[in-house]
């Protein structure tokens, strides 16, 4: 009868002198200081809460460019499509009408004239690029999804980064008199 051979004898190897072949030594465990931060913050259901910051928004940005004129038909019809845009975004931030909504409000912005600079355009300086952004981040994150906030930083960075520096180019172009 044939026996099975599970192991096959070879000699072993040399080990160098500071080790034991076969014995273990304990190590002691250091506490990594990386990984005892704390987790990251989340926004439970952060997708709805885009979605409602989204709609603050754009309620923000119509209410700045309302027509005075509502009962008028001129001022009825950009109401109405101020309104319409307003919830087709929220609907589908992913789409074409958060452009189509910001080539309105500055076609209703120039159409109706005023000041070159004031507290109206400045307004549209800072809630343009939010609704943008915030559009385009409510595209990609799903309604019922956590949100970590520190996903968040670099857009809300960037927004604040070009808000700040549109709206010191607008106080330098006013005080130079451009």
């Amino acid at each position: 009868m044939i026996e099975r051979v599970d192991e096959i004898s070879r000699p072993a190897a040399p080990q160098p002198p500071h080790r034991e072949y076969g014995r273990s030594v304990p190590v002691p465990i250091q506490p990594d200081r990386r990984r005892a931060r704390s987790a990251p913050a989340t926004l439970p259901g952060g997708g709805g809460w885009l979605r409602i910051a989204l709609a603050v928004g754009c309620m923000l940005t119509t209410l700045s460019v309302w027509p005075d004129d509502v009962r008028e038909p001129a001022g009825l019809f950009r109401a109405v499509a101020l309104v319409a845009l307003t919830v087709a975004v929220v609907a589908r931030p992913g789409g074409h009408a958060p452009l189509v909504m910001m080539f309105l409000v500055l076609a209703v912005r120039v159409a109706t004239g005023g000041e070159v600079l004031d507290a109206q355009l400045v307004e549209l300086v800072v809630l343009l690029p939010l609704v943008n952004n915030l559009a385009a981040l409510a595209a990609v994150v799903p309604v019922r999804s956590s949100v970590q906030w520190v996903s968040l930083l670099p857009t809300g960075m960037r927004w604040a980064g070009t808000t700040c520096a549109t709206v010191f180019g607008l106080l330098i172009a006013h005080l130079l008199g451009w």
